[in-house]
């Protein structure tokens, strides 16, 4: 992930289709969350799905939130993956039901060493904020304490 840091810039970007790589990670995510009592559920149905992308990158970013809120989670629970477009972006959506952030640590997110996790080393998050961005993508992250988490991140078309 170090190295990955070091190259978000230098990507190879072709049409993708966003929706079959998220029911990918998805499938590639399930026993991990299974372990952790977590249900994956990933609403579908976009008609073009396509956008210029580096799978690769992409995948790794879905990776690191689809994990991050299923730890989220220690006692079980729910995640639920979104897709939704409009006439300029794809919005993928995770929503997680742990116990939420305070604004605080929340506006510490994405910082390299921040992290919530006793043993997190902060990485994860900031390498795959640093991937969007260098996709032409925004991100959001919403939290409430004892209601969840949402991280939202947009693709360009």
């Amino acid at each position: 992930q170090f190295v990955m840091l070091g190259k978000a810039q230098a990507s190879q970007r072709k049409p993708e289709n966003l929706e079959k790589l998220i029911q990918d990670t998805v499938c590639l995510m399930k026993s991990y969350a299974r372990a952790h009592q977590v249900n994956l559920y990933y609403q579908t149905g976009i008609s073009d799905p396509n956008v210029l992308i580096d799978a690769s990158q992409i995948k790794q970013v879905l990776i690191n939130f689809i994990k991050n809120a299923i730890e989220a989670q220690p006692d079980g629970g729910n995640v639920q993956i979104s897709l939704h477009p409009d006439s300029t972006s794809m919005t993928v959506k995770i929503i997680d039901e742990g116990p939420g952030m305070s604004q605080q640590i929340v506006d510490q997110l994405g910082s390299p060493f921040i992290s919530t996790k006793e043993d997190g080393l902060g990485m994860g998050l900031a390498i795959s904020l640093d991937l969007i961005k260098a996709h032409d993508g925004t991100y959001t992250i919403h939290s409430t304490e004892g209601e969840g988490t949402t991280v939202e991140f947009t693709l360009p078309v």
